[in-house]
């Protein structure tokens, strides 16, 4: 589930990419690579330096909230659950900062941190932030691969909920989903 999430902020970020945070887009090709290679701990200090230059201009956008979003992953990946859900809990704030704009960070960001809360855990939590984040999202995007993954997070709460029919259905429609955005063309993130 991780990989999908972070080639959608890949190319979410690439889109919006701003010419005065060259150094910040610099780090987190660095620290992608890293996590790319699995080399997590060497990616901390990278990750952590992103978070610092994208908070440096003083303004809240897109780098911090892809930098807060990364910083999240990696302590997932790292099994440090308090950590990680902080770290996402500001990321999904700076994406909604964002408005409309941020909606698939917010969508990416606030499926990793679902999956972060059945993790470690806490499916409760991950159902209740469903409900109250995503789920309102969740009927507002048509189509698309922000819409397959929502329905990949809504899938995963129903087998937790033990709703398998549910479960079965939303998976199948998010693989419908992405294979409808392949024919489109647009299977560079499938």
């Amino acid at each position: 589930m991780f990989a999908l999430a972070r080639l959608v902020l890949a190319l979410f970020t690439s889109i919006l990419l701003n010419a005065s945070d060259v150094l910040f887009w610099a780090l987190q090709h660095q620290a992608d690579q890293l996590l790319r290679e699995g080399r997590y701990e060497e990616a901390m200090p990278v990750v952590r330096a992103a978070v610092a230059e994208a908070g440096v201009s003083g303004r809240v956008g897109l780098p911090t909230a892809v930098a807060l979003n990364d910083l999240g992953y990696l302590y997932a990946l790292l099994g440090r659950c308090d950590d990680a859900r902080t770290a996402l809990l500001h990321s999904v704030s700076v994406w909604k900062k964002l408005g409309s704009a941020g909606v698939p960070g917010l969508v990416e960001t606030g499926s990793t941190l679902v999956t972060v809360y059945l993790d470690c855990g806490d499916p409760g939590i991950a159902a209740r932030f469903w409900t109250r984040e995503l789920e309102p999202l969740y009927l507002r995007v048509p189509a698309g691969i922000v819409f397959a993954r929502l329905k990949v997070i809504a899938g995963a709460l129903s087998l937790v909920r033990r709703e398998y029919a549910l479960a079965d259905q939303l998976f199948t429609a998010a693989l419908n989903a992405n294979e409808e955005q392949k024919s489109l063309g647009s299977n560079e993130l499938a």
